[in-house]
Parts: C-alpha cells; sequence; structure tokens
C-alpha cells in the first residue's frame, strides 16, 4: 500500500474517531439535560400538587366550620392536617382562632406550637 493511502486511512479514520468521541460526549450531555428538564417538571409538579391539597383541606375546614360548626373532632382532625402537616398558615388562621374562640375549644398543642396560634 502507498505511504499517502496509509496517510489517507490514518487521517480518515483519526476523524471519525474524534468524530464518533464527540458524538458520545454531546449526547451524554444531551441526557443530562433532558434529565435535568424531567426533575424540574417533577418538582413543579409536587409544588403543584402540595398547594392543591393545600386549597381543598382549606376549604373542608371552612366548610366544616360554616355548616357544621358542634363537628368539633372532625374540624380538628382536618385543621390538624392543614397546619401541620402541610403546613397551611393563610388566612384561615385568624377564622380558625376565632371559631376556637367561639365554640370555646381550648388551642390545641399543636396550633400553639406551629406558630400559627396563640397559646
Amino acid at each position: 500500500m502507498p505511504v499517502w493511502a496509509s496517510i489517507l486511512i490514518g487521517v480518515a479514520g483519526g476523524g471519525g474517531l474524534f468524530g464518533f468521541i464527540e458524538f458520545l460526549i454531546s449526547r451524554k450531555d444531551g441526557k443530562k439535560g433532558l434529565l435535568r428538564q424531567i426533575l424540574d417538571k417533577l418538582d413543579e409538579l409536587y409544588k403543584r400538587q402540595d398547594k392543591a391539597e393545600k386549597d381543598a383541606l382549606r376549604t373542608q375546614i371552612l366548610l366544616m366550620i360554616s355548616d357544621y360548626p358542634h363537628e368539633h373532632q372532625e374540624i380538628l382532625l382536618l385543621a390538624h392536617k392543614y397546619f401541620v402537616g402541610c403546613k397551611g398558615n393563610w388566612y384561615l388562621t385568624s377564622i380558625f382562632e376565632n371559631y376556637l374562640k367561639s365554640e370555646q375549644i381550648p388551642f390545641p398543642n399543636w396550633f400553639a406550637v406551629s406558630g400559627s396560634g396563640k397559646e
């Protein structure tokens, strides 16, 4: 085989090898980017789900206070899940405090500890 043919094959083979290595690197980087996008989307979905759960609990508590104010145990269970489990602390705090006072229910320990209520 002539020298020029060996050089040509070497250059073509080397270029092909470098091209293949470049392809593998860019493919791996692309996968990392795709994985990051998927993880970001999952984080966003989890945040939306948490917000939806808080909203639903808040609505349930407000309805129970409005329609069934003497169902103390159920309201307290919902409130515990909202204030402690979901760390809810929006406008419902003052409404729940007023409910406890109007029904002459002592403030639960978890309500005072959560920082939402007053002792």
